[in-house]
């Protein structure tokens, strides 16, 4: 019985870290999409600027 809890434990622990992970994925992926957002703005201004 004692291998099957060690078992159940590092599994909740390895479901813990990938959900962990998919934050940090999800906050990353927003941190890139406003960060390219800004790079257009940007690349306009200058766009504009030239004209």
């Amino acid at each position: 019985m004692g291998a099957k809890n060690k078992h159940r434990q590092k599994i909740d622990t390895l479901q813990t870290v990938v959900s962990s992970l998919q934050l940090k994925i999800a906050t990353l992926e927003g941190q890139l999409m406003a960060t390219l957002e800004r790079l257009k703005q940007v690349e306009n201004q200058q766009e504009t600027s030239e004209l």
